[in-house]
């Protein structure tokens, strides 16, 4: 199945800065008081939140989404935050980064979509820095489907865990979702500790994709904690 694409972009005027004229549901984006990304660099102390991740080794299915790659895993993937059970739903890529720290953004970004029963979602967002050689995010990002709107299914186990800095310090705060129609229920959780990206496979991800990062949003009073 093609995905078709999306009606909003990241520039010209179907870019962020005209999301909410495009249709009534993107109304949120230009008037919502809790939206995302954020820059975390002003986070006071706070705790690190009962994070706990229980992926599995599987199969992933590789989807262009026009404007991004993402990684679908099969069911399984579960998080615990806050005391409440999460699915993973899907994985996928921002570069440059979303979120900002005190004005500095790494060259990647991903998000690992989570959702409670609730149908609320939790994020959690790694970044990752570029340097020379190869590292374990490079072949994900690399595996972009050949047809635009296409997918490819690969029969090898993948351990996508192992990509998020579990023991790092977690920026954490409450937000929207980064693209159209920027619902506001999400829970994020920036991990601290970067990650590296290899120069060759971000600029090959960044060719199809970047840039790809909808800017910083204000804060509106909302408590950024780093724990």
């Amino acid at each position: 199945m093609i995905v078709e694409p999306p009606d909003w972009s990241f520039d010209g005027p179907t870019g962020p800065d005209f999301w909410a004229d495009l249709q009534p549901a993107y109304d949120r984006c230009a008037r919502g008081q809790r939206q995302s990304p954020v820059d975390v660099g002003q986070a006071v102390p706070g705790g690190r939140g009962d994070l706990a991740l229980s992926y599995h080794q599987n199969r992933l299915t590789f989807v262009d989404l026009h404007w991004t790659l993402q990684v679908l895993a099969e069911p399984g993937g579960l998080m615990s935050y806050r005391g409440v059970q999460h699915e993973f739903v899907e994985l996928h890529f921002h570069a440059p980064a979303e979120h900002a720290i005190s004005g500095d953004y790494a060259d990647l970004e991903a998000h690992f979509v989570h959702q409670a029963p609730d149908g609320s979602l939790s994020v959690v967002a790694v970044l990752f820095d570029e340097e020379p050689g190869e590292h374990p995010i490079d072949e994900l990002i690399t595996t972009i489907p050949d047809i635009a709107g296409g997918r490819v299914t690969q029969d090898r186990l993948r351990d996508i865990q192992r990509l998020i800095p579990l023991r790092s310090r977690r920026y954490r705060y409450d937000g929207s979702r980064t693209t159209p129609p920027c619902g506001e229920h999400v829970s994020w959780i920036i991990m601290a500790e970067h990650r590296s990206v290899g120069t060759a496979a971000l600029a090959t991800f960044a060719n199809r994709y970047a840039p790809n990062s909808r800017p910083v949003q204000p804060l509106n009073g909302r408590e950024v904690t780093l724990g």
